[in-house]
């Protein structure tokens, strides 16, 4: 079976062998986002109910039908669907699990390709006027995306400014390559208020030597008497 690439960490991006894979129906392709994220069987009731709600359990089954139906042919063909269950498929090459593999990783390297294949929210755009429950599952699983990306940022720039003050020699580029990684950060996710604090200047200035401390001694003023306290006399007195 041909490998389903499957983008969810920004907007939904999917590609088939045959090139990009759109699917015309919003809350038929939620559905897929939802299966490929979660990587678990589900029953098709609980599917129907976390999408269509349990007012009315058979319309939601029957609406649950009607989305699997309206998956173009890639993406259905990318999940596994017997009478009770669905769960997706192994040829589906999904960026959120290569992203939390390299996210576990301490090589600086394997950050880099962590923070490179941060698309940034996820699932961003995607309204399917599902259920509250759904929409709660969503802002959970994006919040737990955010950090995770929060986490490789931060690490990422502090490794380049680590190099920065550790190696004379490459300083400027590793300074160039953390605020570069920054700024990424701050495109993929301007309310990141720790993506804008990397970016104050005053972080990035190289220190200097430390300046001399002035003297707080207070300077004795010049007095008429006499150390012996007794005032000079004055010439021709």
């Amino acid at each position: 079976m041909a490998t389903l690439t499957v983008n969810l960490l920004g907007e939904p991006r999917l590609h088939s062998p045959g090139g990009p894979v759109a699917c015309a129906s919003r809350k038929s392709l939620g559905l897929f986002c939802y299966l490929a994220l979660s990587g678990a069987r589900h029953s098709r009731r609980e599917l129907a109910k976390l999408f269509w709600g349990g007012a009315n359990p058979e319309a939601a089954r029957a609406s649950l039908r009607t989305a699997l139906l309206r998956l173009p042919a890639p993406l259905a063909e990318g999940l596994v669907v017997d009478r009770d269950s669905i769960v997706a498929g192994p040829a589906i090459d999904l960026d959120a699990s290569r992203f939390a593999a390299l996210a576990s990783s301490d090589e600086t390297a394997d950050l880099s390709k962590a923070a490179l294949l941060y698309g940034g929210e996820l699932l961003k755009g995607l309204d399917i006027d599902a259920t509250v429950e759904f929409d709660d599952w969503l802002m959970r699983e994006r919040a737990r995306w955010r950090q995770a990306a929060q986490s490789v940022f931060d690490r990422l720039i502090e490794r380049h400014r680590e190099r920065a003050r550790q190696d004379s020699a490459h300083a400027a580029a590793a300074r160039d390559a953390a605020l570069a990684v920054a700024r990424r950060w701050q495109e993929l996710e301007p309310a990141a208020e720790p993506a804008h604090r990397w970016l104050i200047p005053s972080i990035w200035r190289p220190a200097g030597p430390t300046p001399r401390r002035r003297s707080t001694r207070p300077v004795a003023a010049s007095s008429p008497w006499p150390r012996d306290g007794r005032r000079a006399s004055r010439r021709g007195r």
